[in-house]
């Protein structure tokens, strides 16, 4: 480093000290002022004025704290909705997932699609269509076995309908 640059460095720095000791000695004032002007206000209002200004200050507070109380009783009774909500929606996904099981949405039996899952391989058969093996721990499974089941005949729908029953018993299984 060159001997120019290693004095503007001190001249910097010099600098910089100066300006923090003003900072400081400011600071000292505007607090000394603060202090004084408090003074000043509290010794030149009479008993019944600073009555007020503190019944006034408790007012506010009281009127803060019921605000407060008031949104957490609104917070705690719209977290209460939302679960409702959710467990209806459960509910809702639980008899979807029964139609898919049972019916073909008509009413109608249907041709049970048999599921199994071990070890992370998912097995799908079904009465006159060739059985599906699919690695479900990679991660487009789904996409991969909605594939292979469309090409082997089980129609969109059904492929849709068993890719969501094996992401349930997943579900379960975890």
């Amino acid at each position: 480093m060159s001997k120019e640059n290693t004095m503007n460095i001190d001249v910097l720095l010099e600098q910089q000290r100066e300006l923090k000791a003003k900072e400081t000695k400011i600071k000292e004032e505007l607090k000394a002022k603060k202090k004084m002007l408090s003074q000043e206000f509290t010794q030149s209002i009479d008993d019944k004025t600073r009555e007020k200004i503190i019944e006034n200050a408790e007012k506010i507070l009281a009127t803060a704290k019921e605000n407060s109380q008031n949104l957490v009783t609104e917070f705690k009774a719209r977290k209460q909705e939302i679960k409702s909500e959710v467990v209806k929606a459960k509910e809702m996904l639980s008899l979807v997932n029964h139609v898919i099981n049972s019916t073909n949405g008509m009413g109608n039996g249907k041709v049970k699609n048999q599921i199994t899952l071990e070890n992370d391989i998912a097995n799908v058969s079904r009465e006159n269509l060739p059985s599906i093996e699919q690695n479900v721990s990679s991660a487009n499974w789904q996409k991969e076995i909605k594939e292979k089941l469309v090409n082997a005949g089980y129609g969109e729908g059904v492929a849709r309908n068993i890719v969501y029953k094996i992401s349930c018993m997943l579900k379960s299984n975890s």
